[in-house]
């Protein structure tokens, strides 16, 4: 069975209990006979999908009380210093962090504290309209526009970071493919000029001439040579013929 939210021995109006189900809902404050209900969400966590309530009632008399069993103001104080805490670990975050992958991990934690930190600046507001002369009240509602605007602030500065260290890493990956297309082209015009010698040597079978009777090899300008640096020519001339046209080609 699932336990209510609002303890039993509140003696809160029975429209709160009718208006509030087996979970807490959006933030809200309730008004009836004197009697006022605020249903808080507590700051979220990393992975957390299900809102964590704080509920705090104030009776016509004047006092506080908070579902957890403590004294309302006292938790409410207590509530806000939990939005502080998250928000100064995810400054801290957000200063730490080193790159594109780390400034969306904040973004993407801010997303619902900002939300959360919204909603509950309204219903503080919402609470003070209510009852204007609780100070306890101002002072929280002042404290939750501080905590809003410094989200927003915060969430600002970690965008405007993850797009400059997005164009760095795109500036550093066109530095990276241009220097990979250049020793691409290096190696494109190196195997140009010299497949086409590699080839021919490969189905020719050429092999570089047996020394003489002497033992010691003829020298390079004897006829014997001539058919070898013929092959030689021919290879280099259609290789560098090749590279001509890949060096076209890719500069255009």
């Amino acid at each position: 069975m699932t336990q209510p939210l609002l303890p039993a021995d509140w003696t809160v109006p029975q429209i709160f209990r009718d208006r509030l189900g087996d979970e807490p809902g959006r933030q809200r404050t309730m008004e009836a006979d004197g009697h006022l209900l605020m249903v808080l969400h507590k700051a979220p966590k990393v992975g957390q999908t299900m809102r964590a309530a704080r509920i705090l009632w104030r009776d016509p008399g004047g006092d506080w009380a908070c579902n957890d069993g403590t004294n309302g103001l006292s938790a409410l104080k207590q509530h806000l210093r939990e939005y502080d805490d998250v928000l100064m670990s995810l400054d801290d975050a957000e200063h730490n962090a080193a790159g594109a992958k780390q400034y969306l991990q904040v973004l993407t934690r801010l997303a619902p504290v900002l939300r959360a930190a919204r909603h509950q600046h309204a219903t503080l507001q919402s609470a003070r309209e209510a009852i204007p002369k609780e100070r306890p009240l101002i002072n929280a509602r002042d404290h939750a526009y501080r905590l809003e605007r410094t989200i927003e602030l915060l969430m600002s500065d970690a965008r405007g970071s993850l797009d400059v260290a997005t164009l760095q890493q795109s500036e550093e990956q066109a530095t990276s493919n241009a220097a990979m297309a250049r020793a691409s082209h290096r190696l494109n015009i190196l195997a140009a000029l010299f497949l086409p010698l590699a080839t021919i040597s490969g189905l020719l079978g050429v092999d570089f001439p047996h020394p003489g009777k002497n033992g010691n090899f003829l020298p390079l300008w004897q006829p014997s040579y001539y058919p070898f640096w013929g092959m030689v020519g021919i290879g280099l001339a259609v290789g560098i013929f090749i590279a001509i046209i890949i060096s076209r080609r890719q500069s255009r």
